[in-house]
Order: C-alpha cells, then sequence, then structure tokens
C-alpha cells in the first residue's frame, strides 16, 4: 500500500503517448483497477481516466476477490473496531506512517478467523501446520489431565482439531447467501409456472 499526493496531469502532459494512453516512468500504460460499483464506473470518473489516459479495469461479475488481499484489509480496516481512522493527517509524511503502522499490524499482528487465528505473515512463512499441531498438544495434554471435560465436550460432537484450511474467501458471508440466492433463482426459473412465462416473451418477441 503507497500513498501519495492528490495532483492533476495537464493534457499536454508529455507522458501522454500518440495513442492518448498515459504511461509512467517505466512507460507502461496506467491502468486504474476497481469493482463494479456505479462511482467507478459513472461516466465522470470515466471521462475523468480518458482525459488522463489512463485504462480503466474492472472487477468480474459477482467476484469482489480479484484483489483478494486488498478487498480483505480494506474490509477489516472499514469496518473493524480495532483500528481508529484518524479524520485528517497533517503531513504526507503522517499519512504514510500511519499506513505502514496499520499493515504492519494486520500483516504481524492481527490474527485472522480465516486462516485459524494466525497471522498473515505466519501463514505466509509456512508455519500454519507447526502452530496446528502444538495447539492439537496442548489440546490433548489438558484433557489428560481433565478427561470429564473431554468426555463433555466430544459429547458435543462439534469439538474439532485444529487444522489449517485449504482456501479461505475474502467475505465468506456474503458468498454463501449468494450462493443460496442463485440455487432460488434457479429453482423459480424451473418451476413451470415461470418456465411458461419464459416461453410467452420468447413466443412474442419472436
Amino acid at each position: 500500500m503507497q500513498v501519495e499526493k492528490v495532483g492533476f496531469i495537464n493534457g499536454d502532459n508529455s507522458i501522454i503517448r500518440a495513442d492518448g494512453r498515459n504511461t509512467d516512468i517505466y512507460g507502461r500504460v496506467l491502468e486504474l483497477h476497481s469493482d463494479n460499483g456505479a462511482p467507478m464506473r459513472g461516466s465522470t470518473m470515466v471521462a475523468k481516466c480518458l482525459e488522463l489516459g489512463i485504462s480503466c479495469t474492472y472487477n468480474r461479475p459477482r467476484h469482489s476477490n480479484d484483489n483478494a488481499h486488498m478487498e480483505a484489509s480494506f474490509r477489516l480496516l472499514k469496518h473493524g473496531h480495532e483500528v481508529v481512522i484518524p479524520q485528517s493527517f497533517d503531513t504526507l509524511s503522517d499519512a504514510r506512517a500511519w499506513v505502514d503502522k496499520y499493515y504492519n499490524w494486520y500483516n504481524n499482528i492481527h490474527r485472522h478467523s480465516g486462516i485459524c487465528y494466525i497471522t498473515p505473515s505466519e501463514c505466509f512463512d509456512g508455519k500454519g501446520d507447526e502452530i496446528m499441531s502444538r495447539r492439537n498438544k496442548n489440546i490433548e495434554k489438558f484433557f489428560e489431565n481433565h478427561k470429564k471435560q473431554k468426555a463433555l465436550v466430544e459429547a458435543t460432537g462439534k469439538f474439532k482439531r485444529w487444522q489449517m484450511p485449504k482456501n479461505t474467501v475474502v467475505m465468506p458471508f456474503y458468498s454463501k447467501r449468494s450462493k443460496i440466492k442463485n440455487k432460488i433463482i434457479v429453482a423459480k426459473m424451473d418451476s413451470s409456472e415461470f418456465a411458461m412465462v419464459g416461453k410467452e416473451q420468447m413466443l412474442k418477441a419472436g
């Protein structure tokens, strides 16, 4: 994550190529990648990008995890209660220092539920299985001296050993809700009533 000053590029800037595209200092075409939200697809934003020679790219429909790492960090930043966001910064250096501090906390201190409450750094370094094994050993050691508690926990059928997930998602709640919604839509479309309506509309259109 990088923080820069807000600025504008003049239309006669020499960085803009003959084909109207803007490039960085390495000659690469500048791209603005975003989700499919109305503000990012609005005519004002698109017109400004065209004026500046910036190519616009968007996430695939119903795929909020094209840039999963940034989506996850933004979600925690916006909806989490662990971080207090300042209303403003006095200087650019202050803003950069705050962002660096936030991502240091996010990567090295904050324990994420999607990866069994370990830090992203631990997961990236391949320490997940080792940590899960250590946790399971501690649990077994506890139950050796507390057999009644072990029997009660196992009787619930909900006791599980710690194990790293094979994959994770950015927003599991919304993903599950979307799957359920799609199943309902398919079920309705497969019913005779909706199928007949669709056929009648196609016949009228034809």
